[in-house]
């Protein structure tokens, strides 16, 4: 059974020894400063935090993956401060009629980032650990002492399959070169009776995501210009959208999410949005087939109340 180095704010950290697998090979690990599984793979333990990054990505996306581990490590390292959310929003990613009793048990945060939604998840009772590839997960480790994050691919997760009660990943797998191996990895993390929750990009043609893919372009061709253009982008949606909904009271649906938060949580999310280098945007026949191809019970999907994306779930 493997131990990690104690944490002396979190008495339940040393459970995380025992949920951890070899990412190559899924055996055991063992040890403290250093996790060593039965075949002879070896992995850092630094500030509390196992290094079980693996990859079973296609080689051909390698650049993609370094580039969005980087994009996103250097992300909340940099604005970690400026994010900041409520537990009405992690209802937001839940299906109408839904509550929040959905977040107990043993719980997964795939792409956990700087550990946002598994501090707020924590809070409400559940055993939470945030999984991230990107250097993200030791500002997470830093700023909630008490809680369990391993950086790790979800590709190459290290676990065993079938072990938490609820996976949930909350804007991550369309950043993936594959949003569909992302799914089917989350899927079969879960136990029998357990619960997948995923939320993701919807595909739609309107003037945001005219706009929104406009940026992108730009910052590709430039990618230096990634701070301006999000700034930018801060300023036309605040004008827009915000600012009226503020001052005159108006009760508009589109960026829903923002009524209540500073402009620097929207520049925030713009940095987010723009620097990624990919993004997929599902229709609802990808919603569909994808969730037929999952072993699940039952499954469905809606569109979120802010009309920004899917919500998928799928029971195990």
């Amino acid at each position: 059974m493997g131990t990690i180095l104690p944490v002396k704010q979190a008495q339940n950290r040393p459970q995380l020894g025992v949920l951890l697998r070899c990412p190559q090979c899924r055996s055991t690990l063992t040890g403290e400063g250093n996790l060593v599984c039965q075949l002879g793979h070896q992995y850092a333990v630094v500030d509390g935090v196992p290094r079980l990054l693996e990859s079973r990505w296609d080689p051909k996306h390698d650049d993609l993956v370094f580039r969005t581990r980087l994009g996103f490590g250097r992300q909340w390292k940099q604005f970690a401060n400026d994010a900041t959310i409520s537990p009405t929003d992690l209802m937001m990613h839940l299906p109408l009629g839904w509550d929040g009793s959905t977040f107990s048990g043993l719980v997964l945060d795939v792409g956990c980032g700087m550990g946002r939604y598994s501090a707020l998840v924590s809070g409400m009772g559940a055993t939470v650990v945030g999984l991230d590839p990107s250097d993200a997960v030791m500002v997470a480790a830093k700023r909630s002492p008490e809680g369990l994050f391993v950086q790790g691919d979800i590709v190459a997760a290290p676990f065993a399959p079938q072990t938490f009660d609820l996976v949930y990943s909350f804007g991550v797998i369309h950043h993936l070169p594959d949003p569909r191996q992302g799914l089917h990895a989350c899927f079969e993390l879960v136990r029998p009776g357990g619960l997948m929750l995923i939320w993701v990009y919807s595909e739609r043609r309107d003037a945001l995501r005219w706009f929104r893919r406009t940026a992108r372009s730009v910052i590709r061709g430039t990618p230096s210009w990634t701070n301006a253009v999000s700034w930018f982008a801060a300023v036309c949606l605040w004008l827009a959208y915000l600012l009226p909904r503020r001052a005159f009271g108006l009760n508009r649906r589109r960026l829903a999410f923002y009524a209540d938060k500073t402009f620097r949580q929207l520049r925030v999310d713009c940095y987010d949005a723009l620097q990624a280098p990919l993004e997929a945007y599902l229709s609802a026949e990808d919603c569909r087939n994808w969730l037929r191809e999952l072993p699940s019970q039952t499954s469905g999907f809606e569109k979120r109340s802010d009309g920004s994306g899917w919500i998928l779930w799928a029971r195990a």
